[in-house]
């Protein structure tokens, strides 16, 4: 709490009304930044909003699939712990034996060049 109380002071002292999450490990510290920052300080997520807006976007263009559950076809590439990844998504989406692929984007960018 206090780390990110020695963060945040100074923005919370220039009054600002809203602050953007825009770092991957904010979200997790999301309860402890509205601890320290109060009530009267809007936090925006944005990987709530992106995925938020995502699916308005799905939506709107009838490209909303909800069953995925049975799809093989289905790939999920990620760059962080697949263990980790494969709890979340199952919080999310009920998939047996999702195809999660871990990629690292530091070789890609290698051998791209």
């Amino acid at each position: 709490m206090e780390t990110t109380k020695f963060y945040l002071d100074e923005l919370i002292k220039q009054n600002v009304d809203t602050i953007v999450m825009g770092c991957t490990h904010y979200p997790i510290l999301e309860n402890t930044i509205k601890t320290v920052v109060g009530k009267n300080i809007n936090l925006v997520n944005p990987a709530k909003e992106t995925a938020i807006e995502m699916k308005n976007y799905l939506e709107k263009n009838s490209l909303l699939n909800e069953e995925v559950q049975n799809n093989k076809n289905n790939i999920f590439y990620i760059t962080d712990d697949e263990n980790k990844f494969r709890r979340n998504l199952l919080d999310f989406i009920n998939i047996d034996n999702p195809n999660i692929k871990k990629i690292n984007l530091k070789e890609k960018c290698i051998d791209e060049k």
